[in-house]
């Protein structure tokens, strides 16, 4: 599901976008790790591990998956206002990100594991290099 979700997110990205194939050799080895493993280890292990578990047991589902997606989506803004790639078409990839953070949300609800949203990032992120 997770796969279908992340492929979902990323194929209607390249339509709006207009992007296309670009493969694994656009990248760095150094990039690859760091944006497919390094990221999405850190932040769910932040925003789903910490966050979303907190805010579930005193709030319920929707109120901690809409701050952690939230916050999710908020901390990929430094970077893309930092690297001057932040423009109102990044609006399409904030939306994106966001619905991948309730999904994301959704299968640690749904497995009690912070495996199963870490593998659905790292497929998401992997997906993202190769569709840009």
């Amino acid at each position: 599901m997770l796969v279908a979700i992340a492929t979902t997110l990323n194929l209607l990205r390249m339509q709006v976008l207009d992007a296309n194939y670009q493969g694994l050799g656009s990248i760095s080895l150094a990039g690859w790790l760091n944006v497919v493993i390094g990221a999405p280890v850190v932040e769910e292990v932040f925003f789903r591990g910490v966050v979303f578990k907190a805010l579930y047991n005193e709030y319920g589902y929707w109120r901690a998956a809409t701050a952690s997606s939230i916050l999710f989506v908020g901390i990929h803004l430094p970077y893309w206002i930092l690297a001057g790639v932040f423009s109102p078409e990044m609006i399409g990839t904030c939306a994106s990100i966001l619905i991948l953070g309730y999904v994301l949300c959704l299968s640690m609800k749904l497995t009690g594991s912070l495996l199963t949203p870490t593998i659905g990032h790292i497929i998401n992120n992997l997906l993202s290099i190769l569709i840009r």
